[in-house]
């Protein structure tokens, strides 16, 4: 809830946006507003990757906030960003991004690139866990519903911060899976799966190894 009430002030800013019915955002380009994301969701589809944005609305001080998503595709992840900027005519705020979700390939072949594509933006938290998606992808658990907020992305990020403290799963930030990939050394992100009631849910780690290996654990 708290960090629900400090963004407030940033809900205003998207009273521009129209959602249909499966909250997808529409974007008014010629708004230049400051977009505020929760989450993120990064794919690889065929040679391109495909970036779902989760962000929070709120058409008033007393309305209900709700999650509002849209989705960018490109070849590397500084166009990516890019995309999603200019979508935006303006650019994303990741000050309040908690957590990004991949699919296995990009965290095992593309995680330095998109760290050095992160460290870029002014406004990305090192403290943002990054997290793998298994038996669904990304974009789809984190639409999932939350058992326990109304932004899947920010339960997600409750979720792993929880699972970290009482070490279900590794606690790998986004300042630590930099320390370790430029130290070559072997590091372990959470892996996340919906479960059989369609809620999202830990399951493990996956280990990376530094020449792009991997194995679940």
């Amino acid at each position: 809830m708290k960090r629900i009430l400090a963004l407030i002030p940033c809900f205003i800013m998207l009273c521009g946006c129209q959602t249909d019915k499966n909250n997808q955002v529409e974007l008014n380009q010629n708004t230049g507003q400051i977009l505020p994301v929760s989450s993120v969701a990064i794919e690889k589809a065929e040679k391109e990757y495909k970036m779902t944005v989760e962000s929070i609305r709120q058409d008033s001080l007393d309305g209900e906030v709700t999650p509002a998503y849209f989705s960018v595709s490109a070849n590397d992840f500084d166009t990516l960003f890019d995309e999603a900027d200019q979508m935006l005519a303006s650019r994303l705020y990741l000050s309040h991004a908690s957590v990004f979700l991949l699919d296995e390939s990009t965290a095992k072949n593309d995680l330095k690139e998109l760290s050095k594509s992160l460290l870029k933006r002014p406004d990305a938290r090192l403290t943002l866990r990054l997290a793998v998606c298994s038996n669904e992808t990304p974009e789809e658990i984190l639409k999932a519903p939350s058992v326990t907020d109304g932004i899947p992305g920010m339960a997600l990020a409750s979720l792993l911060d929880k699972r970290s403290e009482d070490g279900s799963v590794a606690d790998f930030p986004l300042f630590r899976v930099i320390d370790y990939m430029y130290s070559d050394r072997n590091l372990a992100l959470p892996v996340l799966i919906l479960s059989e009631d369609g809620h999202a849910a830990t399951n493990g780690n996956i280990i990376i190894s530094n020449n792009g290996g991997a194995y679940y654990a």
